[in-house]
C-alpha cells in the first residue's frame, strides 16, 4: 500500500474499512476495499452469513464482495470481507452537499430500490438501510454492508 488511497477509510459500530492495493510484481491489479469486523465471540456466526451472502451476490446496485476469511488478534477473532471499493457514500454526499437535484435523487431512489429488488429476488432482507450503507462507484450508487442482512422466512 503506497498511496493516499490506501489507508483507514471509516468505521462503524462493528468494524472498520480500509482501502487497499492488489499488487503482483509491482503491478496494480486492483484497489479494493477490506472490511475488518470484530465482534464478540458469539456474534461471529451471524456476521459470517452476511459475508457469505455477500460474495454469493452479483448486481450492479450491490457491491460486489471478492473474498471473506478470519485472523486472529489477540484473544479475539476478526472476520473480513474484500470487496469492491466506492469513491464515496450517499451520507458523504449528503455532508458535503446537503441539497439534492431531483435527477440525483432519482438516480439513487431508483439504484438502491435496484438493489434491494435483487435482494429480495435471494430472499435476503439488508435490516441496515442508512445513507453510510449507500455507495457511489462510478454513477452507479450501490447498497453496501450486508453483514446484517438476514435470509428471509
Amino acid at each position: 500500500m503506497r498511496n493516499s488511497d490506501c489507508g483507514f477509510a471509516g468505521a462503524g459500530g462493528f468494524g472498520a474499512v480500509f482501502g487497499a492495493e492488489e499488487r503482483i510484481l509491482d503491478r496494480l491489479l486492483a484497489r479494493p476495499a477490506v472490511k475488518l469486523i470484530l465482534a464478540e465471540e458469539e456474534e461471529l456466526p451471524r456476521f459470517l452469513d452476511g459475508l457469505q451472502q455477500l460474495r454469493g451476490l452479483s448486481h450492479p446496485n450491490v457491491v460486489a464482495g471478492l473474498a471473506v476469511g478470519q485472523q486472529p488478534f489477540n484473544d479475539r477473532t476478526l472476520l473480513y470481507a474484500v470487496m469492491e471499493r466506492a469513491d464515496e457514500s450517499l451520507q458523504a454526499r449528503l455532508d458535503r452537499a446537503p441539497r439534492m437535484s431531483p435527477e440525483e435523487i432519482r438516480k439513487v431512489l431508483h439504484d438502491v430500490a435496484s438493489g434491494l429488488v435483487h435482494l429480495h429476488g435471494k430472499a435476503l432482507v439488508h435490516r441496515d438501510i442508512k445513507p453510510g450503507n449507500i455507495l457511489k462507484s462510478g454513477d452507479t450508487w450501490k447498497l453496501a454492508d450486508l453483514a446484517a442482512a438476514k435470509a428471509r422466512r
